[in-house]
């Protein structure tokens, strides 16, 4: 692990995945990775985490326990990781760490409510979701996610949890006496390869998950297991279907006879 980006979801935290994968950093793990997968083991073990962590579980959450998911990855980024961002500087005390921020947190709340909110408020998705295992472990996980950050309320709790997610890890930072980089999209590359002891790359700074990307991407990725679970909800409903209509006969052929 070499680099810990600790900042929170939509503060161009795609955006920046795709900077170090530019400069050589060839593994980035992402939010997106964690939908991305073809299985739902990671979805699964960040809600054990998050469980563990909430709960205040006497089981330390260290190196060992992040590197089962993040083990060939060099660099993390965005949640469900950032929710553990001391255990992630603990475990990692070698890797550059970078606070990616939104210049404005009013900005960043109307970012955030336009695109993961809306999902993880979603009932079409919780009902479905429990239709396929891929699909329940990615909803339970991405719920907890949400609840764990703004403990149910977003609009009253939002701007303070963003305001106390980066003054924690600052806090930590400076009395660690750990060198780190306060870095903003607008930023760019200049910063970020200073920081990182890289040359400039001679290509624009990549741009990425907009509303209408995010929710394009969203729903590709997610689309095969919503597929999945409405083929599997129209099983069950031509099964009930099918047992009722043969009950329903069953009594009409008894009727029929006594008479």
């Amino acid at each position: 692990m070499q680099i810990l980006a600790l900042g929170l979801s939509r503060t161009g935290t795609d955006s920046l995945r795709s900077a170090l994968e530019q400069l050589g950093y060839d593994k980035v793990y992402h939010g997106f990775t964690v939908v991305e997968q073809e299985v739902w083991t990671d979805a699964r073990a960040w809600f054990n985490l998050l469980d563990r962590k909430n709960k205040k579980s006497d089981k330390a959450i260290n190196r060992e326990t992040f590197d089962n998911v993040l083990g060939d990855y060099v660099a993390v980024s965005d949640l469900p990781a950032v929710l553990f961002a001391t255990e992630l500087l603990n475990a990692y005390p070698d890797a550059k760490v970078i606070l990616n921020k939104r210049s404005n947190v009013k900005d960043w709340k109307e970012s955030f409510r336009k695109t993961l909110l809306a999902g993880e408020q979603s009932l079409t998705m919780r009902i479905l979701s429990y239709f396929n295992i891929e699909l329940f472990w990615l909803q339970r996980n991405f719920e907890l996610v949400i609840f764990a950050l703004f403990r149910g309320r977003f609009e009253s709790n939002a701007e303070e949890v963003y305001t106390r997610h980066y003054t924690e890890i600052e806090g930590k930072l400076q009395e660690d006496r750990r060198p780190y980089l306060e870095w903003r999209v607008q930023d760019g590359w200049g910063p970020l390869c200073a920081f990182l002891e890289k040359d400039v790359p001679d290509i624009e700074f990549p741009s990425g998950n907009a509303k209408q990307a995010f929710d394009e991407r969203t729903e590709k990725l997610v689309g095969r297991r919503v597929l999945a679970a409405m083929q599997m909800v129209a099983i069950l409903v031509l099964g009930l279907l099918g047992i009722a209509s043969a009950l329903w006969w069953g009594i009409l052929q008894k009727i029929a006879l006594r008479f």
